[in-house]
């Protein structure tokens, strides 16, 4: 048998408009792109695209029973399929969560960033990994230099009767997109060179994000009264699919994007010490020559500020940073209270994914 195993990010899938209906934050009146849909079982069934229409998956495009409306920026909203054929319009809550003020000084070295990731695949509508926990981000003044990390508490689990199944087929390929990612060579105000803010829009209430390329791929919603700024863009953008092959495998990617919510509504002086919240949904199908299906693959990350500060070169250098990216094993079975530590900052997480701890997803 022979088992390939590829950790790397790779994505996506159809998805029909579901009678245009459109979400918007209830007090800007803003559109909400980026919103994903789970339904009762934690499947991911939809999203909502640069102008806040809800897509829903072809599988899905029928589907009445309850769901739940999430983005990083916004309170969860609860529904139904049936509700949304219903309405045409949905307003979401801002999710509040103000971090305290961060003082620079002249002689810091490094922005530490610390937060809560969360982060789930589900291959083929079945829950398979699950990882959470908090992490340190080192990010020094001199933007350019790479980025470290420090993991400090997590959890992880794995769906081990799917994947026990998985091993029998002749050929095999394993991809683990789960795990504490490498967020920061995602958040806009950092990776200036990939992505960046129209000069030509950035003192309006909604600016354009260009690539490289210098096309449109993304907004950015500006809040001035209440001093936040919520930005949304498609990686994959103006491309519908992205095919390649490997090993007799054929990946077709169908999308990617990213959503970030800022704590300041001057985006054009946005630093990483404005970062509140970001977001990755990932989605991609692959099968083997020989295979008839493709397996498809969703994923979603997420990643919440707790704290910033700043620190010399002398403190970093007493920490041993690891850079623990990817998906790896709990650190401690033993001692699972961290999380109490952060109840009020950290948005719930879902029933539907919740209820599969210690039963479909057993801890690693």
């Amino acid at each position: 048998m022979k088992k390939i195993k590829i950790s790397i990010l790779l994505l996506f899938i159809s998805l029909n408009s579901y009678s245009q209906t459109v979400i918007k934050d209830t007090q800007t009146k803003d559109i909400v792109p980026d919103a994903y849909i789970l339904n009762k079982k934690g499947q991911l069934i939809g999203e909502s695209d640069l102008n806040g229409v809800i897509l829903l998956f072809s599988k899905y495009k029928n589907y009445t029973d309850s769901l739940v409306i999430k983005h990083i920026a916004y309170k969860p909203f609860l529904s139904t399929g049936k509700e949304l054929q219903e309405n045409k319009t949905l307003f979401l809550e801002q999710r509040i969560n103000k971090l305290p003020e961060v003082t620079v000084t002249a002689d810091y070295d490094y922005t530490v960033i610390k937060g809560y990731f969360r982060s789930y695949q589900i291959n083929n509508s079945i829950p398979t990994y699950y990882t959470d926990g908090i992490v340190e981000y080192y990010i020094h003044k001199k933007e350019k230099k790479r980025v470290k990390s420090r993991l400090l508490n997590n959890r992880a689990y794995k769906n081990n009767d799917y994947l026990e199944k998985e091993k029998k087929r002749s050929l095999m390929m394993t991809y683990e997109t789960s795990g504490v990612f490498y967020y920061a060579n995602f958040w806009l105000p950092y990776r200036k060179s990939d992505y960046f803010f129209d000069k030509s829009t950035i003192h309006s209430d909604t600016v354009i994000v260009k690539n490289d390329d210098k096309e449109n791929v993304g907004k950015a919603f500006v809040d001035k009264k209440n001093g936040r700024t919520v930005v949304f863009y498609d990686c994959l953008y103006p491309k519908k699919e992205k095919k390649r092959s490997l090993f007799g495998y054929t990946t077709i990617r169908k999308g990617m994007t990213f959503s970030e919510f800022l704590n300041t509504s001057d985006i054009e002086n946005a630093h990483i010490s404005n970062l509140n919240s970001c977001k990755l949904s990932n989605q991609f199908e692959y099968k083997h020559k020989k295979e008839k299906d493709f397996t498809r693959i969703e994923q979603i990350d997420e990643f919440y500020v707790l704290e910033i500060r700043k620190e010399s070169k002398k403190e970093v250098k007493k920490k041993r940073l690891k850079n623990d990216y990817g998906f790896g094993p709990t650190l401690n079975k033993e001692n699972m209270e961290w999380l109490k530590d952060y109840k009020e900052q950290i948005p719930p997480l879902d029933n539907s994914i919740k209820k599969q701890l210690g039963k479909q997803l057993i801890l690693f």
